[in-house]
């Protein structure tokens, strides 16, 4: 009889403390929603958008003949639905396929995005000058992409 006493009151502590997770969650329900497309938007602009390469898309800048946009290799799906400006350009979206067909040299390549709950970590790369970078973002509530740290190497 006591293990029956012992088995219901530890069921009704744990109902009882999953109900007050629950209703301190919901306090979370009036913060605005962001879409996928608003988060991928805001974090790639916020990427394309670092300080610390900015001197390196302006020395390519000067050099790309064909478009003056900056290129960004598809990486499905989180490349699926930009649109996004980068020195009054749309930044244009392309696969593999296309920018090898096409012999296109200045482009960035992501090679690892990882999206968690409120950070997110990137490793991109901008061949044409042996530019790396590592980044870890944090998102906010209210939909911002905020730049925590950065790691930005030459080759």
């Amino acid at each position: 009889m006591k293990k029956i006493q012992l088995i219901v009151f530890m069921l009704f502590i744990a109902c009882s403390s999953s109900t007050e997770r629950t209703a301190k969650d919901s306090t979370f329900e009036h913060k605005p929603l962001c879409s996928q497309t608003q988060v991928l938007n805001r974090l790639f602009d916020t990427l394309i958008n670092i300080p610390d390469i900015q001197q390196f898309f302006l020395i390519q800048r000067e050099s790309w003949l064909n478009e003056k946009n900056l290129t960004i290799m598809s990486y499905p799906p989180f490349t699926d639905s930009l649109s996004l400006k980068k020195f009054d350009k749309d930044v244009l979206i392309y696969s593999k396929e296309y920018i090898e067909d096409k012999d296109i040299k200045s482009y960035i390549k992501i090679d690892t995005l990882f999206i968690a709950t409120d950070s997110i970590y990137v490793q991109f790369r901008y061949p044409i000058q042996g530019l790396g970078v590592k980044a870890i973002l944090h998102q906010t509530n209210d939909c911002d992409i905020i730049l925590d740290r950065c790691n930005v190497w030459e080759n």
